[in-house]
């Protein structure tokens, strides 16, 4: 979806990492 990808390239990668 291209919101999620938007929230994707808006979150840093060690915030995903967080929530991983």
């Amino acid at each position: 979806e291209l919101t999620m990808n938007k929230l994707y390239d808006k979150i840093p990668s060690s915030v995903w990492k967080f929530i991983r």
